[in-house]
């Protein structure tokens, strides 16, 4: 059973919002009057989003929510957490300031692990194209799909980028790509088949 959500406190809202606004204080920074209202929009925009975009034809395919994860979204007041929901379909999405969303990739299959390196790329782990870097105008280069013996990077996980530009990041497996009977057996076996991996 989810968190039941405490009742919206209007009162607290107005008294809030007329001290913020008297103050000269944003009201849609981080502590702002009005960010609890601009973040359960978003959300809900996104949950909305994704609901529309789970047909029957992409659920017939196998793709299904995923979870949800924290991501940090940068508005001209401020920064502040949102809870976004994931889908298995591999499509990255951009939202702007004003809560407008679109799609900048669709890679085909699950994505794990994004970062925006110095020249604002953003890199990212596709389980079919492997280690990609994606332009701001959307174009796509695939970095690195093989490691140095030829392996496939087939379940590629947790990226991260060091300061002087070197890409880290772990492949899971070389045999299989994901699904959930071989995830289950992966996690039961606790044999390693990947590796931890450095592309420069």
């Amino acid at each position: 059973m989810g968190k039941q959500k405490p009742d919206f406190d209007y009162e607290a809202l107005k008294k809030k919002t007329i001290e913020q606004f008297r103050s000269g204080k944003s009201l849609f920074g981080k502590d702002g009057a009005f960010a609890p209202l601009l973040k359960e929009f978003l959300e809900a925009a996104l949950e909305a989003e994704l609901d529309t975009h789970l047909d029957e034809e992409q659920r017939g395919q196998g793709n299904r929510k995923n979870g949800r994860m924290s991501k940090k979204l940068k508005t001209a007041e401020g920064t502040f957490e949102i809870s976004t929901p994931r889908d298995r379909d591999g499509r990255i999405l951009k939202i702007d300031t004003a809560g407008r969303i679109e799609e900048f990739y669709n890679s085909g299959s699950w994505v794990a692990g994004l970062h925006f390196d110095k020249e604002k790329n953003l890199i990212a782990l596709s389980h079919r194209q492997g280690l990609i870097s994606i332009s701001p105008n959307k174009v796509a280069t695939i970095l690195a799909d093989k490691d140095e013996k030829g392996n496939r990077f087939l379940i590629p996980n947790g990226l991260d980028i060091a300061s002087d530009g070197k890409i880290y990041f772990t492949n899971t497996s070389e045999i299989s790509a994901y699904n959930i009977k071989y995830g289950r057996k992966l996690i039961l076996e606790m044999i390693p088949r990947g590796g931890c991996t450095v592309t420069i």
